[in-house]
Formats: structure tokens, sequence, C-alpha cells
């Protein structure tokens, strides 16, 4: 019964295309016929071929518009910039991406197991690159992030689905299925119409015209299909790099959680800040310098001036923690770190503080114009920050206090305009600038000229305003430090409490 039923749909399928088909194929036979007669073959067939290379080469000029250089091998060539939150690791896995997706043929996506093949292939490059040496790289992740992936992919599809197929939203999966066995009779349709390149052979004039029509829009469809599959087979593999970097970098176990875990550190130094209650994990702003320098007033004049400003906490053995609200409503934690001197302990001390934080201000004395240690412990913090190929660096800021005493000393009546005017006092300033930026590598505008006299604080703002500015930098470099520190932080209470739960749905299920 079932296949008699099919046997009539087919043969009423049938009967529809002949009814369509018959008026226009009467209509080029009879046509073509009339132009015989009335001698105006030469006529058309030079008009169709006009209109056909007009057709062909525009067709070509719009697919070549903003099309990215496929036969470049690097992201810079390519136009694909890598994301400014991703670390030094991801941004490699992303590059190793790039280059996956200009390698891609068009037809690797033309049947769903080279589909499939092709999203492994980039899954495996991207493991390959974050856990580079592991024989096992592909399955370095867990069951709650494999979860949350496909949890992201199925949402994403939905809306694909439901957005930009027509009739998405209620085409049922057996429907799908059906058109999907239909796609057989393209193949059928190409073997009739080269059956009717035959049959109009009876018009040779007419059918040489039409043939160098048809196979010049042939050759504009056929390149235009091919840059268009290549398109979709670089978006497929780009996608699917994207999310590989995620599952493989730890942010699908942030993104399950919905909260940025605490660090240890962080809430330990947050509870003696009695530190804002509402943010799991704050930025963290490590302020640092010899002895002298003025760290402890640079954070007193920042808390002064701040809208919300905080009560000052008891120091810790090494640290003072300080809870500071920006103007932007970015809430930190300022470390005030003790003088940094020569010697391992206190190149340690401030190497450790640099590693848990997400900016540095760095504040030195400008009449001190020896910087050897500074130097050195500058440059400790950036190779430190280099090696951890799954963090970010920290932004530096450079703070110069004790502007108030370069020479002339006398010369003392702020504000002072550095773009204006070179009055003694301003060339001062500049000089040490200039020096401190070539000594400790530092650029220009992130090094800031400060007073700290008590009372009469001068140029905070602009270290105020510079913090604001690098807030977006500092919060990449949490979140990578986050999700580090997720990766290892196993609680003896979260492992009680999965015990805990495991016995009930054992106790459950034995019901």
């Amino acid at each position: 019964m079932r296949q008699k039923r099919q046997a009539i749909f087919y043969f009423r399928v049938a009967m529809a295309s002949i009814a369509l088909l018959l008026p226009l194929l009467s209509l080029m036979v009879l046509g073509s016929l009339w132009l015989w007669q009335h001698g105006y073959v030469l006529y058309w067939a030079l008009a169709a071929c006009s209109i056909a290379l007009v057709t062909y080469a525009a067709e070509r000029w719009i697919f070549r518009v903003d099309l990215p250089e496929t036969t470049a091998t690097s992201a810079e060539n390519t136009g694909v910039e890598s994301d400014p939150a991703w670390s030094i690791r991801e941004a490699s896995a992303w590059a190793a991406i790039v280059d996956l997706s200009n390698q891609v043929r068009p037809l690797e996506i033309t049947s769903r197991d080279e589909i499939f093949d092709l999203g492994v292939r980039a899954i495996e490059t991207v493991a390959r690159s974050m856990h580079p040496g592991e024989d096992h790289a592909l399955w370095k992740f867990t069951l709650p992030e494999a979860f949350a992936l496909i949890e992201r992919v199925s949402s994403q599809l939905s809306a694909f689905v439901s957005g930009s197929i027509p009739l998405g939203d209620r085409m049922t999966v057996g429907q799908f299925l059906r058109l999907y066995r239909w796609r057989s009779a393209i193949n059928a349709a190409e073997q009739v119409y080269d059956l009717w390149r035959i049959v109009r052979l009876m018009n040779p004039a007419a059918a040489a015209t039409q043939e160098i029509r048809e196979q010049l829009t042939r050759r504009a469809y056929e390149w235009g299909r091919e840059e268009l599959a290549k398109r979709l087979a670089q978006a497929y593999v780009r996608e699917i790099g994207r999310a590989a970097i995620d599952l493989y970098s730890g942010r699908m176990r942030l993104a399950k959680g919905g909260m940025l875990q605490t660090t240890a550190s962080s809430a330990t130094l947050r509870e003696r800040a009695s530190a804002v209650k509402d943010v799991e994990e704050p930025v963290r702003i490590l302020v640092a310098g010899q002895p002298g320098s003025g760290t402890t007033s640079l954070i007193d004049a920042l808390r002064n001036g701040m809208r919300a400003a905080l009560d000052a906490v008891a120091e810790t053995k090494d640290y003072s923690a300080y809870a500071v609200d920006l103007e932007d409503g970015t809430e930190t934690l300022m470390i005030n770190s003790p003088g940094v001197t020569a010697g391992k302990h206190g190149m340690d001390a401030v190497l450790e503080a640099a590693d848990h934080s997400d900016l540095i201000i760095w504040v030195t004395s400008a009449i001190h114009p020896e910087r050897e240690i500074v130097k050195q412990v500058l440059d400790q913090i950036r190779r430190q920050a280099a090696s951890r190929v799954s963090r970010k660096p920290q932004p530096i800021i450079c703070v110069l206090s004790h502007i108030d005493v370069l020479r002339p000393i006398e010369d003392w009546s702020p504000p002072y305009n550095m773009a204006g005017t070179a009055t003694p006092k301003v060339a001062s300033i500049k000089n040490v600038i200039s020096a401190a930026a070539v000594d400790l590598n530092i650029a220009k505008n992130d090094i800031i000229p400060v007073s700290l006299r008590a009372g009469a604080a001068y140029n905070v703002d602009a270290v105020r305003q510079r913090l604001i500015e690098l807030m977006p930098e500092a919060n990449r470099v949490r979140l990578l430090r986050v999700i580090e520190g997720a990766k290892t932080q196993t609680t003896l209470r979260r492992v009680w409490s999965q015990v805990i739960n495991a016995g009930r749905a054992i106790k459950g299920s034995a019901k």
C-alpha cells in the first residue's frame, strides 16, 4: 500500500513537471523557428552572447569585492585578527585555525561525512595548539564543559535555522529528511537538460548561440558557487575553532558556572579590606615601588578622590589591601606592596604579587635618576608574564613622584601644560619622562608625573583616568588569571558535596 502511494506521488510530480515544461519547450522551439524564418538568428545570437558576457563580468566583479586573500597562510594576511582577550597560546591556536581555513577546499563541505571530518580536523588543530606534547590532547576537557559546548552550539544552530531558513521554525525533522532524500532529483534534472541540448541541435545556429551563452553563465555560476562554498567552509572552520578555543582554554567551565570564581588570595585580601560583597573576582592592581617613592601616598590620593572611598584596612604580613571603586563602576583591589629593595627576597615577593595582579602601577621618584633596580624588577615581571602562555601580560603604568622638587625647586605653581610653552619646570619634567621611558622601556603616555604633597596632590586625576582607560585590558588579564586558577581549584567541600549527591542519586535509583 505504501509503495502504491509513493508511485502515485511520483507520477503526479512527473505530470506536473511535464505540464510546466511543455509550454516553455514549445516556446523555445517555435521561437527559434521564427527567428530562422525572419533572419534574426544572428542578431539574437550576438545580443544573447553580449548579455551573457556582461552578466559574467558583473558576477566576477561582485564576488571579487571584499574577498579575503586565500593564498595567504597567516592571520595578518587574511585580515582575521585574534580576540584581544585571548592568551598567547589561544592566539597561537587561532592562527593555526586561520591557516587551516585558508587551505580548505570547497569540495570538503559537499557531504555530511566530509563536513564532520573537517570539524574534527579543526578541533584537533586547536587541541594540539592548546596542549602541545600531550598524547591525548583531543580529550583534555571535562564532561560539564562538553555539555556546555553542546548547549552553546545547539542554541546558535537553532537561531540560524529559525532566522535564516524559510519556514525553518515550522519545518519538522521528517520534512527535512524528505527534502534531503530529494537531493538526487538535481542529478536527474541535469540529465534531462543534457538530452534537451542534443534535441535542439536540429537548429544548429540557435543551438550554438545558446550553448555559448549557457556555458558562460554556467562558468560564472560555478565560479561564484565555488567562492561561496569556500567562504562557507572558512566560516565553518573558524566558528568551530572559536568554540574549541573556549572549550580547551577553560572558558566553558566558567560559562557553566555563570560567575567567576574567587582565588584564595583575592578572597583573603577582600575579607581584610571589607571588600565589595557582590563581586566574585575584582580587578587586582599592584602598587609597587622603592622605599620612599610614595606608593601609600598615591593610593591615599586616589581613594580620597573617588566618589565611593572605602576605609583602609589593616596590613597583612607583607601587603596592604584597599577596596577601591573606580569612577567607571569597576570595583578593584589595590595592593600596596612594601618598598622593593635589591635582593632575592624582595624580588621574589614582588614577582609573586605581580603574578596575582591584573594591572601594575610602579611608583618611582623623579629625583632619583638611578633606576637599575626598577629596570631589573620590571624586566623580570615582563619575562614572567611572557612565559605564561595561558595568560596575558599585565598593563604597566609608571608614576613619577616628587616632580615638585625638580629644578628649579622654587618654581612650583601647578597646573602645568606639558604641551604648551616649555618653562624651565616643564622642561625638567619632560626630560625626566623621556629618561624614564628609555630606562624602563615604558611608553611615554604610560608615564604620569605627579606630586603627592600632603593635602596638595597634583595630577592624580591623570593616573585615575589612565586606570579607567586600561580597565578593559586589565579585565582580560583577570579573566585568564581566573580561568587558570579554576583549572586546578578543587576544594574539599565541593568534593564532599559531590559524594553526598552521588549517594542520594544511587539511593533514589535503587527504589
